[in-house]
């Protein structure tokens, strides 16, 4: 009769650590409150990924100051006896902020300045805030008898942080355009061309007729090359002669309106003159 009692005590005993043993595994590893869940919020990797939103911040906060120069327009394409607009930008990044000197200059390919052109900027400096902008315009002038028909325009930009530089490539025709008008029976010209012009052998003249009635032009001769217009120039067309001879001469020329009905005799105002030379 123990052996009975004694076996049922042990097999009570034995099912009791089962129990307990399946039980306490199953809590640990597949709830949350397991060890392994309490870890993931602890977890470094759980850490290093909120610092590595901090880094992004850092990032901004280190990056270098610095000061960029560029124009609007890269290439120009000019003649004769012209100014040229262009605009230049200035900024400022990383934080920069402070005054930035402008200078300008007109070189050829080798490096060397260019006789005659000129190069104006309407700024000398520039105060940047931080992250900003500012703009200057540059006037680069092609003087009439220009033996240079290409060069760069060079702009530099000096800051406390060094030398910023951007650049033109300027190409200029061996014209010389004359815009002409009318007020009444006289011509009105550009007073860029009033006096003394300077042309070089080879340049083409074109005297523009800019007004609502045809011009005749008159040239008293001096120049090889340029001739008294035989016939009108309507509106919108130009009247074109080549400069053949740099003798020095200095011919006088001027036009007038051929069909207005008050000019009987040809009207104009002052007389304009040309000089070729070598």
């Amino acid at each position: 009769m123990r052996t009975p009692i004694l076996v049922a005590f042990l097999g009570l005993s034995l099912v009791g650590c089962l129990v307990g043993d399946s039980g306490t595994p199953g809590t640990g590893d597949d709830d949350g409150s397991s060890p392994g869940g309490s870890n993931t919020g602890t977890d470094p990797g759980g850490s290093n990924t909120g610092t590595g939103t901090g880094t992004g911040s850092n990032t901004g906060t280190s990056t270098t100051p610095k000061v960029s120069v560029t124009v609007d327009k890269a290439a120009v394409s000019t003649e004769l006896l012209t100014d040229n607009m262009v605009t230049v930008t200035v900024a400022g990044a990383g934080g920069f902020s402070g005054s930035v000197a402008l200078a300008a200059t007109a070189v050829d390919s080798g490096g060397a300045a260019l006789a005659g052109w000129t190069v104006t900027l309407d700024k000398a400096t520039v105060d940047l805030a931080a992250n900003g902008t500012a703009t200057a315009v540059a006037t680069i002038k092609i003087p009439s008898d220009s033996a240079a028909l290409a060069g760069t325009v060079k702009i530099a930009a000096t800051s406390s942080l060094g030398v910023a530089e951007s650049s033109s490539a300027v190409t200029v025709a061996k014209q010389l355009s004359i815009s002409l008008t009318l007020n009444g029976a006289d011509c009105i010209y550009p007073a860029r061309t009033l006096g003394t012009v300077k042309v070089a052998q080879g340049t083409k003249v074109r005297w523009v007729n800019d007004s609502t009635a045809n011009l005749t032009i008159h040239v008293n001769g001096g120049i090889q090359g340029l001739v008294h217009q035989p016939n009108a120039t309507a509106p919108g067309a130009a009247y074109e002669q080549t400069v053949g001879s740099a003798s020095g001469t200095s011919p006088d020329w001027y036009c007038h309106n051929r069909n207005d009905p008050g000019a009987v005799k040809p009207t104009a105002d002052p007389v304009s003159n040309l000089q070729a030379v070598p």
